[in-house]
């Protein structure tokens, strides 16, 4: 597991330790920050620096280059979000007992940008309507392929007008949103929309919605598990043997 700091890489475990360590080399090393994270905490630990999150694997995506091409849809589809049912249409599901749900499907860290190839895929075969949570690297990586099926017809062997690109959770990776310092955050998705509008440049086709990770602080449990007992497995078996087949607490 590491972080890639600029052009220097960091080794930990756990990471949130030696992370807040060198919270002043990290103070001007960027907005955001490449590795791989040991456990969740550590998205709370660099949101709490104001530092964005990008989880990365070697060669993947497998054409980097892609991200410096001036390609931009130009696509004829109509606003990507023009298939939404309006407010009227939800409360007549509402009165009619129907089960409101709405699926976002998240594919923002570099690493996850391939889930794209089968997911589009998944989609076009199902015709499931649904949302995709991306960050402006999932535009920068995948913008002709497989993302260019979102502007193309389910005739025309797209998913149009099936899926909603929304921006992810900071806009240019992820962090716990409610850590941040406001201003900070406001940047970080200023930043991820420019970056979006800069290969999308037909407003109709940019995302319009935000997907917000919204986790809570992880806390460790205070409190002991003990053995389970009750009227029927004392009759059965003796007490010694109960506490013997109870399974352990999980770590």
């Amino acid at each position: 597991m590491f972080l890639l700091l600029t052009a220097r890489q960091i080794h930990a475990r756990p990471q949130s330790r030696i992370i807040k360590e060198l919270e002043s080399v990290m103070h001007d090393k960027g907005k955001v920050i490449y590795g791989r994270q040991t456990d969740d905490s550590e998205f709370f630990t660099l949101s709490r620096l104001n530092k964005a999150f990008q989880v990365i694997d070697p060669c993947r995506p497998p054409f980097q280059s892609l991200r410096h091409s001036e390609y931009s849809w130009n696509g004829q589809v109509e606003d990507l979000t023009q298939a939404e049912p309006g407010d009227e249409k939800l409360v007549q599901f509402a009165e009619e007992g129907k089960i409101l749900v709405s699926l976002i499907f998240w594919t923002g860290m570099i690493r996850e940008l391939e889930n794209l190839y089968n997911l589009i895929e998944l989609i076009a075969l199902t015709k499931l309507k649904c949302g995709l949570a991306l960050t402006a690297q999932s535009f920068e990586y995948m913008m002709q392929h497989p993302m260019e099926a979102l502007i193309a017809h389910l005739d025309n062997g797209g998913i149009y007008p099936l899926a909603e690109p929304m921006l992810a959770s900071c806009g240019i990776g992820v962090g716990i949103e409610s850590v941040y310092d406001p201003s900070f955050l406001e940047n970080f998705l200023d930043q991820g929309m420019e970056r979006i509008k800069h290969k999308v440049k037909n407003k109709r086709l940019q995302p319009k919605g935000w997907w917000v990770t919204l986790d809570v602080d992880l806390k460790k449990r205070s409190w002991r598990q003990r053995p389970v007992s009750g009227p029927r497995m004392r009759s059965a078996l003796p007490r010694r043997t109960v506490r013997r087949w109870i399974p352990a607490p999980p770590a």
